[in-house]
């Protein structure tokens, strides 16, 4: 049996859960999974908004798609998320969907962090979160839901990115807040494991290469791993869903690759074929 080619994949994941007339706000939207799920939502009919800092990539992934607006914000500035949303509701209206693609880190072993990476990532992955959902309130419609993307990494840290996982753990804590404090608002915490995106792509080789071995020991690296455009679908198949069932609150989501731990030498030089197909161009 002949494997279906990335492209027929990505068909694949474009005919399953119609979103025509849905409104989407999806924030990191330049990159990665953020972008396949705002790329896959137009595609399945709804009216986007990419927002994300760098116009150059938003525009791009509007005109490679046909379909979508842009809106640049830094969601660590608080004016640049008020604006960003008023911006945003000024195209949709009200805002069914809201989705915080957005997350950052870089690898060291946690006594080289410095003050200002801690700052970095937890101003980004947390502060950045809360900052978007408090403008947004205004403009979110009666049953809309907002999504964050966390990590598996929130409850199992890996070596060298401690304080990524710290970030991650803080975010999970913030939306519990935010489902207390506006318990008519439904907010849905997607756990996210590993992922062929270009999260990483900047990460110091010689770190990774000193870290790898360490995930592996204590069971952290899959034969698998999720492309971003099959968890974007996937992420929207559930979403969508909890969409046309108002009166249900979907609160976690959790999706990982199947499979089997890597044990062997065999089964890394398996691993990096394998990412080698799967890797964003």
């Amino acid at each position: 049996m002949t494997a279906a080619s990335p492209r027929t994949e990505q068909k694949a994941h474009d005919m399953t859960m119609d979103l025509t007339g849905r409104r989407l706000l999806v924030v990191g939207a330049s990159t990665g999974i953020g972008k396949a799920l705002a790329m896959i939502a137009v595609r399945r009919g709804a009216n986007v908004v990419f927002a994300a800092r760098r116009r150059e990539l938003l525009d791009a992934a509007v005109a490679e798609v046909g379909g979508g607006h842009v809106v640049v914000a830094d969601t660590t500035n608080a004016d640049d998320c008020t604006r960003m949303l008023a911006e945003a509701a000024g195209v949709l209206g009200e805002i069914d969907l809201l989705v915080y693609a957005v997350g950052m880190s870089t690898i060291k072993k946690i006594e080289d962090w410095t003050a200002d990476d801690w700052s970095r990532v937890m101003t980004t992955n947390v502060i950045g979160a809360s900052l978007t959902t408090a403008a947004a309130l205004p403009y979110l419609s009666a049953d809309s839901i907002v999504a964050f993307m966390s990590s598996d990494t929130a409850s199992r840290p890996r070596h060298s990115l401690t304080p990524y996982a710290a970030s991650k753990a803080a975010l999970e804590t913030t939306i519990k807040g935010w489902r207390m404090e506006h318990p008519d608002r439904r907010f849905v915490n997607i756990v996210v494991g590993p992922t062929a995106s270009e999260f990483g792509v900047n990460f110091d080789m010689a770190a990774m290469g000193a870290a790898f071995p360490e995930w592996m020991a204590h069971g952290e690296v899959g034969i698998n791993i999720m492309t971003a455009d099959g968890l974007a679908s996937m992420m929207l198949n559930a979403i969508g869903s909890a969409l046309a069932m108002p009166d249900v609150d979907m609160q976690e989501i959790v999706l990982r690759p199947p499979g089997r731990l890597a044990k062997s030498v065999e089964d890394l030089m398996e691993i990096a074929a394998r990412r080698a197909e799967t890797a964003p161009n």
